[in-house]
């Protein structure tokens, strides 16, 4: 129960390569692991494990928190309107993320939407069949990886179950060409 003079912290993170090698679980195949358990945000959020930021803003009153979230409001609206299709590769991944995360946090459809519709794009377009980013660069590989951890983690269905099935294959590629130390290789970069 409850105690006055404790306090729980939970932190989430996606683990280390080695991390997945020692505790994971192998696959049906038995050749590859991974975790043995995801648990999303959202999840967390509806079983009251995690605090909602929004119902937790209990040190600001109404009047002080509304700019606040006036101002990330404004901020997913500007990046709706200004995604940046012109750079592409893993900055317009990220606006989608951004998008589906932020939309997600003001409980906002619209912004959700946004942010699917990009990603479903994305995950057709940019990444290929051998689960390689189509930038074909191992770092830039390893951050759409984690985008992709980030949006797998407050999707719902069923673009959760599409992350679900790209993040597997693009580890597998990122796993194969890693260096031996399981450091990240700089070619392409």
């Amino acid at each position: 129960g409850r105690q006055p003079n404790i306090s729980f912290f939970a932190f989430t993170a996606t683990p280390k390569d080695k991390t997945i090698e020692v505790f994971g679980t192998p696959d049906a195949s038995g050749t590859t692991k991974g975790p043995f358990h995801l648990y999303s945000m959202r999840q967390a959020l509806e079983e009251g494990f995690i605090l909602d930021v929004l119902e937790q803003m209990g040190a600001l009153t109404p009047a002080e928190a509304a700019p606040l979230l006036a101002s990330v409001r404004q901020q997913l609206t500007y990046l709706r309107g200004h995604v940046e299709h012109a750079v592409d590769g893993n900055h317009l991944l990220r606006n989608f993320v951004g998008l589906l995360v932020g939309g997600v946090f003001l409980s906002d459809p619209a912004v959700i939407r946004a942010g699917e519709d990009g990603l479903r794009r994305l995950l057709a377009e940019h990444w290929l069949a051998d689960g390689g980013y189509v930038e074909r660069c191992p770092g830039y590989h390893a951050i759409a990886l984690a985008d992709l951890a980030e949006a797998h983690a407050v999707a719902d269905e069923p673009l959760r179950t599409e992350l679900g099935a790209k993040l597997e294959q693009a580890a597998h590629w990122l796993a194969v060409v890693l260096h031996p130390d399981e450091t990240v290789p700089r070619f392409g970069d």
